[in-house]
């Protein structure tokens, strides 16, 4: 019996600043952000054999859906769209990058599922169905089909690919609040403010001519005001991250992750080790290049 298999890595996403620049028509936000892949992982087995077990969706993750409701699950809908002939697949998934956390791992899933069946059933998808497919699922399901660095804006949906010039360490923490992204986008007390700033960052990074001082002096997240005001331990490891070494810190996308900027691997370490008898989820990270499929 021909077996067919399938593995695919899943990085998680962060947030180096986030501009909410207005609201569009359709009810979305106008974002300005570059979005990082790092090396914080969910790992996505996609089979179909007799052997398999029944298509569907299996993860030991409580929190985690694994109806029909679920990315992965939708993302497979969506290839079954240009190829209707393949087989329904069993997935596993090894749930690593928490949820709810700002980090995009729901994101990050489905377009792993994306990639994994074009792979399995040797698709000729182009990329601009990929693509379309990927805006279908979520808003930053297009960025996750790559990864990488990239200024993004739109949406979500304006992509630039850029060379990232740093070789930061990252120091990743979850406290393990979930904080609701359509709360944090209704809870805004104003949108459009100013931006300037990070957005000649941003021109910066796409010209290939962005400056250290520059970039970590203008590092900030618009959601911070109104989620630390609600959960104030989120400004704390904020401050308790820059105290112990941090270049800067910043919350990932509408939160709860705070993500501190490090010159090197052993002064993240030693911060880490701060949050050594918390219950805090605790990652060390690089940046991940672009992915190739």
């Amino acid at each position: 019996m021909t077996v067919f298999d399938v593995t695919e890595h899943a990085p998680a996403k962060i947030n180096l600043g986030l501009k909410v620049i207005g609201k569009r028509d359709d009810g979305f936000h106008d974002l300005l952000s570059i979005f990082q892949t790092v090396s914080i992982y969910d790992t996505l087995h996609i089979s179909v054999s007799e052997k398999s077990g029944k298509p569907g969706l299996t993860c030991g993750h409580p929190d985690v859906p694994v109806d029909s409701g679920n990315l992965v699950l939708k993302a497979e809908q969506r290839i079954r769209k240009n190829a209707p002939e393949i087989p329904p697949a069993h997935y596993v998934l090894d749930k690593n990058v928490p949820v709810g956390a700002g980090l995009g791992g729901g994101s990050a899933d489905a377009a792993a599922a994306l990639r994994g069946l074009v792979k399995l059933h040797n698709l000729t998808l182009s990329g601009k169905t990929l693509y379309e497919h990927a805006c279908e699922l979520g808003s930053d399901v297009p960025f996750m089909l790559h990864g990488g660095t990239v200024v993004v804006s739109g949406r979500g949906e304006h992509i630039i690919d850029v060379d990232w010039p740093f070789e930061f360490t990252y120091l990743v923490v979850y406290p393990g609040i979930a904080v609701s992204t359509a709360w944090a986008y209704q809870s805004l007390r104003s949108v459009g403010g100013e931006f300037s700033a990070y957005k000649s960052l941003t021109d910066d990074l796409c010209a290939g001519k962005l400056d250290e001082d520059v970039f970590l002096r203008h590092l900030s997240n618009d959601f911070e005001d109104t989620v630390f005001e609600k959960y104030p331990l989120l400004e704390k490891i904020k401050s308790e991250m820059i105290s112990h070494g941090a270049k800067a810190a910043c919350m990932t996308g509408s939160g709860s992750s705070i993500v501190g900027i490090f010159a090197n691997d052993e002064t993240a370490r030693a911060c880490a080790d701060f949050y050594t008898n918390t219950i805090y989820k605790i990652f060390i990270a690089k940046a991940v290049s672009k992915m190739q499929f």
